[in-house]
């Protein structure tokens, strides 16, 4: 599953390919992963919109659009993203979501698993501040030393690696990474947090 390194450098390289680009058309492939959306809403809602940005929250993408709607993208366990050059043809196995643009290129997204999570939700990135729903970001300027010392002081007895893992405190971080970062501090997962020192 990709965490946060990965999809920060997913967005860094996504970024110069369509920060600008409009979509033409939206071609969902399987509608399970819209959830409770409608396929043809969803794609009314794409369906001539220019992305402006892309940027990461926790372990979701998000393509910010000039609606100021936000495509938030979830790759779950085994989604992919397949970027293609103007007319030229996207190989993704087993595509989900596909997004044209006016100039024949394309993005598709694709899951083996058909795990992968695309809600398109209006105005997500400022009517529902995920700074309330997810934790503090470990690439924030915010996250210090002194903020995870505050966070491992409130859980009296939930091991480090638990406490890493909340989603709701530390947003991003998934098994793989907590795991090499607890390896190379030394530190034994089940430690509980509140005992850490500096």
């Amino acid at each position: 599953m990709p965490e946060m390194p990965d999809l920060e450098i997913y967005a860094e390289n996504l970024r110069p390919k369509v920060n600008g680009k409009t979509i033409v058309l939206a071609e969902v492939h399987q509608p399970r992963v819209l959830g409770r959306m409608e396929k043809a809403q969803f794609m009314e809602k794409l369906r001539g919109r220019t992305i402006q940005d892309v940027v990461r929250g926790g372990k979701t993408l998000g393509l910010l659009l000039d609606s100021g709607d936000r495509l938030d993208v979830h790759l779950m366990r085994t989604g992919e993203m397949h970027y293609s050059e103007i007319g030229k043809p996207a190989h993704a196995p087993l595509p989900c979501l596909g997004l044209l643009f006016t100039d024949d290129s394309r993005l598709v997204f694709s899951d083996i698993h058909y795990d992968i999570r695309k809600p398109l939700n209006p105005k997500m990135w400022f009517a529902l501040n995920r700074k309330e729903r997810l934790g503090i970001d470990p690439l924030a300027d915010s996250f210090t030393v002194e903020a995870l010392a505050a966070l491992s002081k409130r859980s009296k007895i939930a091991p480090i690696k638990v406490l890493l893992l909340d989603q709701k405190l530390i947003a991003g971080l998934g098994n793989a990474y907590v795991d090499e970062i607890l390896w190379e501090a030394r530190i034994r997962p089940r430690h509980p947090a509140s005992l850490l020192t500096s």
